[in-house]
């Protein structure tokens, strides 16, 4: 069925898999949308809401479908995530995964304010399927390599590129159209 409409929904999956087939939000955005605890996440269609929020996970999270904040944050926070569509957030992005972070396709935006990557795993960006990312500031966290480059044209738009504490893993940040590659090791 459809879920839309200016109300908060909370989820609470415990230890079972949250699968959202259909649009959330599509015709009235939801206020907010909250994940308490789940193992698996799919998200197969489009969500809008005005704040997106995983409290928690065990698992993968899965965005199928554009996913949008039109006031607040996005914040997942699980085993694994997995971007195969568009994340666009009025305010901040923060993606903290214990294990790794795909960054497959779309583009993943923040409204001119930061874009937070935190990874056990580290974080791999598709360089010639994602669409860049689009933010003023991107503040990286972990262990692994992040790899954060893409092909002409799905440039990665940041002004500000900082990591928190010592990332365990090789750094590297390119903005094709624009300037050389920055390396931390």
């Amino acid at each position: 069925g459809t879920i839309d409409g200016a109300q908060d929904l909370t989820i609470t999956a415990g230890t079972g898999n949250v699968e959202l087939q259909g649009v959330v939000g599509g015709v009235t955005p939801l206020t907010s949308l909250t994940i308490n605890s789940a193992t698996n996440v799919d998200l197969q269609a489009a969500v809008t809401a005005g704040s997106i929020d995983q409290v928690a996970g065990t698992g993968t999270t899965t965005i199928g479908g554009a996913l949008t904040s039109t006031t607040g944050d996005i914040a997942i926070a699980t085993n694994q995530i997995v971007q195969n569509a568009a994340i666009s957030s009025a305010g901040e992005v923060i993606l903290e995964a214990t294990a790794d972070i795909a960054l497959n396709t779309g583009v993943l935006s923040a409204a001119n304010r930061l874009i937070h990557l935190i990874a056990g795993a580290g974080v791999i960006q598709d360089a010639t399927n994602h669409g860049g990312l689009q933010a003023t500031d991107l503040l990286l966290e972990g262990t692994g390599d992040f790899i954060l480059v893409t092909d002409p044209g799905n440039d990665n738009l940041i002004s500000n590129v900082a990591t928190v504490g010592t990332v365990a893993g090789q750094v590297q940040f390119e903005n094709p159209s624009r300037c050389a590659p920055v390396i931390v090791c």
